[in-house]
């Protein structure tokens, strides 16, 4: 069956993956960490991933709710705290197909549309936490043409034209960035920019392991997924602060700093994980 199918996953399995989305940044002190990358990058396997998060993301595509925010947005409207809420799990159902596609497809990248519209939604979100009414009008009026008919049949077209990636590049992949986050983790001072460019390394693997501690339960992929899932919630809350002193000093964004040593220590670990030495076909 075809990774998009749109009724190939039950809905108490995209209940479970959601639910288990909704914790990808809760930081636990308590984790056990892994000891080992699991082998699950098969095709059957990859082809679940992308599948349950297209479905999910195809069924939570609430237009009527994105349009609501953008119009509060653009008329300098307060937004009621359960509709923020609910844009934001729209958000978050598009953000697991743009990772799915960054990890899977063979562009190794999301389509143009899809990233477009994802990243105008984070900085609409992040306009309003701010406090920046003339971005929040303006993100919410890119977010209304965004979300036009044609402009929504056009990013269905393009999710349509997703090319699967084989499992040996899927494993370069992975091999390439815990690599990268590794060395992140003993370089020393880092950029603002580049921080958030590793934060998207971290989730993006996360949201594959957050599926297969779903899709195919084992206490070793549960550990991995949640310790990810601490990565993220850590990073988050410390790229938080560097939004904020971006919006009182845009120019520190481009300044470096050392990481924090909770986060230093987990992406050290991480990276550091023996992983799988063959491909299973």
């Amino acid at each position: 069956m075809a990774a998009g199918d749109p009724t190939r996953f039950s809905a108490a399995t995209l209940e479970a993956f959601f639910a288990a989305v909704l914790i990808n940044d809760v930081v636990d002190a308590e984790l056990v960490p892994p000891d080992a990358v699991p082998l699950l990058h098969t095709p059957e396997r990859l082809a679940d991933y992308v599948g349950l998060c297209r479905q999910q993301w195809a069924e939570g595509l609430d237009r009527s709710r994105l349009i609501q925010v953008a119009d509060a947005a653009m008329m300098g409207r307060p937004v009621d705290p359960p509709t923020l809420t609910a844009f934001k799990h729209v958000r978050a159902k598009f953000k697991q197909l743009r990772y799915a596609h960054a990890l899977c497809d063979r562009r190794l990248r999301g389509s143009r549309l899809l990233n477009r519209v994802t990243a105008t939604m984070g900085q609409l979100q992040d306009a309003c936490r701010h406090g920046q009414h003339g971005q929040a009008r303006l993100r919410g009026a890119q977010l209304r043409l965004l979300t036009t008919r044609p402009s929504l049949a056009w990013l269905a077209r393009e999710v349509a034209g997703f090319r699967m990636i084989g499992p040996e590049a899927f494993a370069m992949g992975l091999d390439r960035d815990l690599d990268r986050l590794a060395r992140l983790s003993v370089g020393g001072a880092i950029a603002g920019a580049d921080f958030h460019a590793a934060r998207k390394v971290v989730s993006r693997h996360n949201s594959f392991w957050t599926a297969m501690t779903v899709l195919h339960p084992h206490p070793a992929h549960h550990r991995l997924f949640r310790w990810m899932s601490a990565i993220n919630g850590a990073m988050g809350r410390w790229h938080d602060g560097l939004v904020e002193r971006r919006v009182a000093h845009p120019a520190s964004y481009r300044d470096s700093f050392a990481l924090p040593a909770d986060i230093a220590d987990r992406l050290y670990l991480l990276g550091s994980l023996p992983r799988p030495t063959t491909v299973a076909q």
